[in-house]
């Protein structure tokens, strides 16, 4: 479960809403009223409620600055969560630094799994006032929340799950993953047929240690090959947001011992990622490009699509941010003022996460999808919204 990625998308998509402890009288929970609702602490409070109840809606109220490529992104996210029954509760505000129009608010977070504890860790979060409204921009965790999560997915790992073990669930997603990729490269096939190179932007860790340093091999990533098998045989050109290398920092401990400590990077694609992949000599005259990984945070969908244009024909997508009137539009242009939107995969509001997929491939990926095309889109919506 990624969730280092799901804060990833929060940050740079600026989100904000949530919730406070679950009750308990220990030291940590006895945190500070905030003095206003519209005060800092109270959108921290707020942020930790929605993470909670897995409340994408509300954790996207406080959204600091639009994005059309986070909240797909976060719901599945969260979904996974609420799937495995891992938790977030705001335990303590340690403290709230305001100045002028920034704020900065420390506080202690507790990570469960169903309800059993795993352990608390600190959390920093950054706002901004905009317009009269305090509004969440970044999230600086420390690394002993990375610790309790770490042991939190491991013991999602060792716990039963409803009568299926770790491996069922897992090749069950393998096979969701792998349905999703093969449908959207069928649709490339139909509407690109002579199509002789296609342009995939994936996730960096497919290429990328977090450290910067190229992996030794590229991990499984079922969603390439369905789309590939899907596809067929073509020229692949696979692109990624490029991680700078870094390296440990020695920090000394109270005993005067001296340890490694991983220098944290952004791992979330903007706009200047963005760019630099676009300049990247192997994408110009492709004739489809398809985003298997999230699109940048800060750029809107047609500014994307505009952006691309001038290199290639066609695009694709996965989990694109579909509940808006900006994803029909660029379907509506048809490719007259933008790279041409040809196929979306969208995830379902009623999608199934505990039916095992069918062995016909498109059964599969009803069970938890949709396929928008120019032909199809408004129904397609429709159909996705259902509950």
């Amino acid at each position: 479960m990624a969730v280092v990625a799901i804060f990833a998308a929060c940050a740079l998509a600026s989100y904000g809403k949530c919730k406070n402890g679950d009750g308990d009288d220990d030291k940590d929970s006895q945190k500070s009223k905030p003095k206003s609702k519209s005060s800092p602490s109270a959108v921290v409070e707020k942020f930790w409620t929605a993470m909670a109840e897995y409340d994408v809606d509300a954790v996207l109220e406080c959204n600091a600055a639009e994005s059309e490529g986070s909240a797909s992104y976060l719901a599945e996210g969260l979904e996974d969560m609420k799937h495995a029954e891992m938790k977030f509760s705001l335990k303590k505000i340690k403290s709230e630094e305001v100045e002028d129009d920034e704020a900065t608010v420390e506080c202690v977070v507790e990570v469960s799994i169903g309800k059993k504890k795993i352990g608390k860790g600190n959390f920093a979060i950054l706002l901004a006032k905009k317009d009269g409204k305090w509004l969440i921009t970044d999230f600086e965790p420390d690394e002993d929340f990375f610790d309790v999560v770490e042991k939190a997915e491991n013991e999602i790992c060792q716990k039963p799950h409803k009568g299926n073990d770790f491996n069922e669930i897992k090749e069950r997603e393998q096979r969701f993953m792998y349905v999703q990729g093969k449908i959207l490269g069928e649709a490339v096939k139909k509407a690109a047929p002579d199509a002789k190179k296609v342009v995939v932007l994936v996730d960096w860790s497919y290429l990328y240690e977090p450290n910067g340093q190229p992996v030794s091999s590229p991990p499984p990533n079922f969603t390439l090959d369905g789309l590939k098998a899907g596809i067929g045989n073509v020229e692949y050109v696979i692109v990624c947001k490029e991680i700078p290398k870094t390296k440990p920092q020695m920090m000394k401990e109270p005993d005067g011992q001296e340890m490694e400590m991983p220098v944290l990077v952004d791992l979330t694609l903007d706009k200047t990622d963005w760019a630099k992949i676009l300049k990247d000599k192997n994408i110009k005259g492709a004739d489809v490009f398809v985003a298997l990984a999230m699109l940048p945070v800060d750029l809107n969908l047609k500014e994307i699509l505009m952006s691309l244009k001038p290199l290639v024909g066609k695009v694709a997508l996965l989990y694109p941010d579909w509940n808006n009137e900006t994803f029909k539009a660029c379907f509506a242009d048809g490719g007259k003022n933008m790279a041409e939107l040809i196929a979306a995969v969208l995830v379902k509001n009623s999608a199934n996460y505990e039916k095992n997929p069918p062995r016909d491939d498109q059964e599969a990926f009803d069970v938890r999808y949709v396929l928008a095309t120019p032909q199809n889109y408004e129904k397609q919506l429709e159909e996705a919204r259902k509950y």
